[in-house]
């Protein structure tokens, strides 16, 4: 997997900066956060917040790594379920191929951790799936005053 799918836009490593932003921009709004680094939302409608959709950075005019965040703002937020929702998304996002039965199959690493918080995060967990060239990272945050968890699927042009 050499491209990740932003609702109907396919953003690949090696896709030459402007194509990238151009594409993107037609449906979501495209943020320059840092050099190189591009935040890709959901386009805000009505008064609502956008939701984050993921990242892209360039390097040399050229996309060098995309990430896509599975969007669970409109999943109930059951805790597990959604966590385990998010994470199912990012797999069937990583696993392009399908088998005959239609399941979806691969061989790959799984790299857990676990790392004391700092100032109001009082410690985060993760889990790294690696398949292929795909990295599916979920993270568990025990903040101060609540809990957060995400799920991002991250392809770039360098090995891990």
């Amino acid at each position: 997997m050499r491209a990740l799918m932003f609702g109907g836009t396919k953003v690949g490593l090696g896709m030459p900066k402007n194509e990238a932003i151009s594409e993107l921009s037609k449906s979501h709004s495209v943020t320059l956060l840092d050099e190189g680094g591009y935040l890709i939302q959901e386009k805000k409608t009505g008064g609502e917040g956008s939701a984050v959709l993921g990242y892209i950075h360039v390097r040399d005019d050229v996309v060098r790594l995309v990430s896509r965040n599975p969007n669970v703002n409109r999943w109930p937020s059951w805790g597990a379920y959604s966590m385990g929702r998010a994470l199912y998304e990012a797999l069937d996002i990583a696993l392009p191929e399908t088998d005959r039965d239609g399941a979806k199959r691969s061989i790959g690493r799984i790299v857990i951790a676990h790392r004391d918080g700092v100032g109001e995060v009082k410690d985060i967990q993760t889990v790294d799936i690696y398949i292929n060239s795909v990295k599916i990272s979920m993270s568990l945050m025990d903040h101060k005053e609540t809990k957060i968890a995400s799920v991002m699927v991250v392809i770039q042009a360098e090995p891990w």
